[in-house]
């Protein structure tokens, strides 16, 4: 059969037991979660198509031809075996929302700001371009901005078209106070800033993880990556 590992642009012609197929896959992932393929055999023949439903993804589903496959499941690999003729279409919805993960270990205490697979993410410098510089009074000259940023959860919105990692890329805008955390964390809100955070791919971003108002934890979600899954055998798909 046929595993398409990558949701990405591609076209492949690919030869299997039954005969030749050649498979188009169209997508602008990670921007959204809409993903097409496209099946032609030389002639039609069975064989499994198999592809993974993210585990960040509450509520995947799949179609073939207009069809929808029935016990879609996130953090599975979805196969699809059937005869296929050509001009078959499958047809995959991953829904993103933008959602807060909580940190753990040394970042135990921050979240980071997710929408699907994408981690956004800010810098020092920039920061500091355009807010002054923070570690003043905070009685530690070293202070990073994942030490004093506190987010308002409730404020986060997409930002579209945003080429900072990438053309066509996204970002996130948020309601932030830049109160040093020493001074503790019911610092409130009355003098806020707004951040843009960009996709993490940005080659100048370091900062991923970023403070909560203490009663603020509701909505923080624990990483997909580790909550819930024990040794990793076949059909995980993370």
């Amino acid at each position: 059969g046929v595993l398409a590992n990558f949701f990405t642009a591609a076209d492949a012609r690919l030869k299997l037991s039954g005969g030749t197929v050649r498979l188009v896959e169209e997508t602008d992932y990670p921007t959204t979660g809409d993903v097409k393929f496209t099946v032609r055999p030389e002639k039609p023949f069975a064989f499994a198509l198999s592809f993974r439903l993210p585990r960040w993804c509450a509520n995947p589903s799949v179609r073939v031809n207009g069809a929808a496959v029935p016990a879609v499941r996130k953090g599975t690999v979805c196969e699809i075996d059937r005869t296929w003729s050509e001009g078959d279409v499958v047809e995959v919805a991953l829904p993103m929302s933008l959602r807060l993960v909580r940190g753990r270990q040394r970042q135990a205490g921050r979240c980071a700001i997710l929408r699907g697979p994408v981690v956004y993410a800010t810098n020092d410098r920039q920061l500091k371009m355009d807010h002054g510089n923070w570690a003043e009074g905070s009685g530690n000259d070293e202070a990073t901005a994942a030490d004093v940023i506190t987010v308002e959860p409730k404020s986060l919105k997409l930002v579209t078209n945003d080429d900072s990692a990438r053309t066509g890329g996204t970002a996130v805008r948020v309601r932030a106070s830049l109160v040093p955390y020493q001074l503790g964390m019911d610092c409130g809100f009355a003098s806020p800033i707004e951040i843009v955070f960009t996709e993490f791919a940005d080659p100048e971003n370091t900062l991923t993880y970023f403070r909560l108002p203490a009663k603020e934890n509701e909505g923080v979600v624990d990483d997909e990556l580790f909550s819930g899954c024990g040794p990793c055998a076949g059909g995980c798909a993370r």
